[in-house]
């Protein structure tokens, strides 16, 4: 599922846990001036995500979990 967020450099948004995929695939999406500090992220598919001027401090991303075809 693609999401797009985008906050203000000002009032960046503050990722929701309503705001990510069920099927845990966030691939394709576009943050821009989000918050996700702290976010465990591990387990999404985050394949061709665009994130831009983001705080992602202390999260966890999925690394190389993720590749096409294999799960």
């Amino acid at each position: 599922m693609r999401t797009v967020l985008v906050g203000t450099p000002t009032d960046p948004y503050r990722l929701k846990r309503r705001d990510l995929s069920s099927n845990f695939d966030l691939s394709n999406s576009y943050w821009r001036w989000v918050d996700f500090s702290g976010q465990d992220l591990s387990a999404y598919r985050m394949n061709n995500i665009d994130i831009i001027d983001c705080k992602g401090g202390l999260s966890v991303l999925p690394g190389n979990r993720w590749t096409d075809g294999i799960v």
